[in-house]
């Protein structure tokens, strides 16, 4: 039996000899095969047939483009693919036909050298293609116009009064809690003190615009926690205290004999009268962008976007941007981001009375530009002949509904 075992083994390994010698070459796969001159079957190594295959370089390739007012009859060719004061929706259409001059076939792509605009354009630009694909894409400037935020915020003051008993006392605002909302009571105010006036203690607190309920809590009373009356419909004539911007808001508690007016629930009562020369700043410039080479107003509106005795503007830093500080009128210095605050005063209540906002600025270069923009890309361009040739239909659309535009496109060219 081991005899045996050594015979097969010595087959095995003579049978293998023989077909390693044999055989030129080995795999799993089954591989393209050639013959020599001798009739001698050779195995090649597995390849990509590439000769199908487009050129990349874009060599023997050339570019002609003609311009149409309508995108459908097109005149001469161009070498200027500029434009000015397009208007809203205005556009300048292209057609570039890509020329192939080889043999071989290309897939190519078609660019933008630079597209840029200058300081006093505002708006937004885009480069579309109608065929042979179809994209777009947008290219802004600055927004020359930006929308004010409305801040949806109100001012409003309290002068708590002292009992004449001495039995309560309101005299800081760790005395006094203010709640107010819309339908309900859920949100707690700031307040801030202002000072003593018309011998009483004088407090402020911003809420929200649309705030219609309010109600007091006196904390340091020999009665324990007491609770003011509640006023409801805060925008009603009733109370005579409707919002606006200079017209602000005045609770103080309601005197009765020696004391102060509680209603059937054990509650003071308050009446609410107007402040006829208190501050609010309603509406502002929460972020601008600005070229240098222009000026840009921010001043604030009074009786529509504040309303106080006066207003005033400041910039933090006026390496960035100078203002006016009766004017609100910005110049730009150099690029770069500084704040500019605009701060409202009241002629009630002293200079504490204020309100200031902030107004994030920044201080670009004085034009824009975007470089290596493609139009189309990885376009086949054929090579047979009487069919060598694509067309690129592409245009410029300015999508800007209240500025009018102009751009400048220095160059178009081929590439990968």
């Amino acid at each position: 039996m081991k005899k045996s075992k050594i015979i097969l083994a010595v087959v095995l390994a003579a049978v293998l000899l023989v077909t390693s010698i044999s055989v030129p070459t080995f795999s799993w796969f089954t591989r393209p095969k050639t013959y020599n001159q001798s009739g001698v079957v050779n195995g090649d190594a597995l390849a990509y047939d590439r000769s199908d295959l487009g050129v990349y370089n874009a060599n023997g390739l050339t570019v002609s483009t003609k311009i149409s007012s309508d995108g459908y009859t097109y005149g001469n060719t161009v070498t200027n693919y500029s434009g000015s004061d397009l208007g809203y929706n205005g556009r300048n259409y292209f057609r570039t036909t890509i020329t192939n001059n080889t043999q071989q076939p290309q897939n190519v792509s078609l660019y933008i050298s630079t597209l840029s605009f200058n300081s006093t354009n505002n708006g937004s630009l885009c480069i579309g293609v109608n065929g042979p694909t179809r994209n777009y894409r947008q290219y802004d400037t600055i927004d020359a116009l930006p929308d004010k935020t409305d801040r949806n915020w109100k001012r409003i003051y309290f002068q708590p009064k002292v009992e004449k008993d001495k039995t309560w006392n309101v005299s800081s605002e760790n005395d006094l809690e203010v709640f107010y909302g819309s339908n309900d009571t859920s949100v707690q105010a700031n307040l801030h003190w202002l000072g003593w006036y018309d011998g009483l203690p004088t407090y402020y607190a911003d809420v929200y615009a649309d705030a219609d309920n309010l109600y007091f809590h006196i904390k340091n009373t020999n009665e324990g926690y007491k609770r003011t009356q509640e006023f409801q419909d805060l925008m009603g004539y009733e109370h005579e205290h409707e919002f606006s911007m200079a017209n602000c808001s005045l609770f103080t508690f309601i005197e009765e004999g020696n004391g102060y007016r509680q209603n059937e629930y054990g509650n003071f009562e308050i009446s609410c009268h107007k402040v006829h020369n208190g501050v609010n700043i309603r509406k502002y410039y929460k972020s601008l962008i600005i070229p240098t080479g222009e000026t840009f107003d921010a001043s604030l509106i009074s009786g529509t976007d504040y309303g106080g005795s006066s207003i005033r503007y400041y910039t933090s830093d006026p390496s960035v941007f100078t203002v006016t500080e009766s004017g609100g009128v910005i110049t730009p210095i150099a690029a770069g981001k500084a704040k500019l605050y605009s701060k409202a005063w009241g002629q009630s209540y002293g200079s504490n009375n204020n309100m200031q906002m902030e107004t994030e600025v920044t201080v670009v270069a004085g034009s824009y530009s975007y470089t290596d923009l493609p139009i189309v890309k990885n376009i086949y361009v054929p090579a047979d002949e009487g069919n060598n040739s694509v067309d690129i239909d592409w245009y410029a659309m300015n999508v800007s509904s209240t500025n009018y535009l102009s751009y400048t496109i220095d160059d178009i060219y081929l590439g990968l």
